[in-house]
Parts: structure tokens; C-alpha cells; sequence
């Protein structure tokens, strides 16, 4: 849809104008644009899924989790979960 098009790109720009102001690694960039993208399908605001998560002590494993369905996804072209 056009709106949530335009939400995308809007939160892109934001992160590729922060990479002027400091250096991101590609995870970094990874882990912000999957967070969004959480906060998004749920509604939440980012700031309160991060803190949820940290909370619940799955920040890290969120993101290593991301990583094993992609490598699934691009080995069998199955989710792994």
C-alpha cells in the first residue's frame, strides 16, 4: 500500500541520514530496520518494542534469530520456524 510505502521510506531516510552523523555497522543497520519493521506490524512505537525486548532479554536473540530464518529462507527457501 502507498502509505506504508511512504512510511518505509521515510524511516530508511532517517537511518541513512544518522550514517553521516556516525558510522553504522551492517548489523546495526540490520537490527534498526527489523525493529522498525516489528514496531510497525504491531502498532508499537520503536522505543517501546525495544525496551519490551530488553526486557524480556531476547534483543540479541531477536536478531540472531533474523539471521538463521534468512540463511534458511535463501538455503531451502523455507522459513525455518
Amino acid at each position: 500500500d502507498f502509505n506504508q510505502a511512504v512510511s518505509w521510506a521515510k524511516r530508511k531516510s532517517k537511518i541513512e541520514n544518522s550514517e553521516k552523523v556516525f558510522k553504522m555497522s551492517k548489523e546495526l543497520k540490520f537490527f534498526i530496520l527489523l525493529l522498525e519493521r516489528y514496531a510497525y506490524d504491531k502498532n508499537m512505537k520503536t522505543s517501546d518494542v525495544l525496551r519490551y525486548w530488553d526486557k524480556k532479554g531476547i534483543t540479541q536473540e531477536a536478531l540472531e534469530n533474523a539471521y538463521k530464518d534468512i540463511e534458511s529462507l535463501l538455503e531451502t527457501g523455507k522459513h525455518l520456524w
